[in-house]
């Protein structure tokens, strides 16, 4: 076996399909099915089951994978300790996220974070929560950045708290929400249950759903059209001020603001990392001095 074996595996393992990833890695189909049989040769074993719709690892293959992954989980740690000559900092950092995050948050302190860091590379995948979860559990980046406070068993902290906002074109006071079209946004898992738990602790009625949509940026257009209010972060309103849109702050029964929460999760081998270490002592830097 060799580096591109590695490759080739871990993409296949992804994949569970010979032509996609053929198509992934720029190759022939019979080039990769001519190398598996080398491979399973090499071990003396059957690694893959030949499915009609796929490949399927066999319990020996599996064992296979694990030992790749760690091998390569282990070749991205000896390269962040061992890319820092003196004076300088390098390394690499790859962070998944929600998109709303990657849109609101991140940038800003990414534009900060390389200006203290240049020499760090920063890798970003964004998408949706479950997704990208699932990649950080894999092993596919160095830290994950989430809407939700998981029981995940190694390092995690909370790193910022937003507060949920009205948003609406027309003033308007609460005791008439009832009464009044509500935008509601599904995105992700969290906002809906805060917005839903906030809204039967201070209504009897439910709320008049006319719309739904699972993008905020949707939801805030919605609401600039007249067609309703909608429930978001805060940080919306760098997009809300130039729709001019209404904004009121919501609050539990002890007045307290209702936050919607972003949790920073990483391992506890992180401070091998170079790019993670910086990135997470950032962090914490930046928590202090706010």
């Amino acid at each position: 076996m060799d580096d591109k074996d590695f490759t080739l595996l871990k993409t296949l393992y992804e994949e569970k399909n010979i032509t996609h990833t053929a198509k992934r890695m720029f190759i022939s189909q019979p080039a990769i099915s001519d190398r598996l049989k080398h491979l399973e040769a090499e071990f003396g074993c059957q690694l893959f089951v030949r499915q009609p719709r796929g490949i399927q690892f066999t319990p020996q293959g599996e064992v296979l994978m694990r030992y790749i992954n760690k091998a390569a989980e282990g070749y991205h740690q000896v390269k962040n300790i061992i890319s820092s000559p003196v004076g300088e900092t390098f390394g690499t950092l790859s962070i998944c996220c929600s998109t709303f995050f990657a849109r609101y948050e991140l940038p800003a302190i990414l534009s900060g974070f390389k200006k203290a860091y240049p020499g760090v590379e920063v890798k970003v995948k964004s998408g949706i929560g479950p997704t990208y979860y699932r990649d950080f559990l894999k092993r596919k980046s160095d830290l994950c950045i989430l809407h939700f406070d998981h029981d995940w068993p190694e390092q995690k902290q909370k790193i910022h708290s937003d507060p949920l906002c009205i948003f609406s074109r027309e003033p308007i006071a609460l005791e008439q929400l009832p009464a009044l079209p509500y935008i509601r946004c599904t995105s992700g898992f969290t906002l809906p249950s805060l917005v839903r738990d906030w809204w039967y602790a201070s209504y009897k009625k439910p709320p008049t759903i006319p719309v739904e949509t699972d993008s905020m940026d949707a939801a805030l257009s919605l609401a600039e059209h007249g067609l309703g209010f909608t429930i978001l972060p805060e940080c919306c309103r760098q997009n809300a001020a130039s729709m001019d849109l209404n904004v009121i702050r919501i609050t539990n029964k002890k007045g307290e603001p209702v936050l919607y929460d972003t949790w920073m999760y990483y391992r506890n081998t992180y401070q091998l990392m170079t790019g993670a270490r910086l990135f997470i002592e950032y962090i914490d830097d930046s928590k202090v001095n706010q």
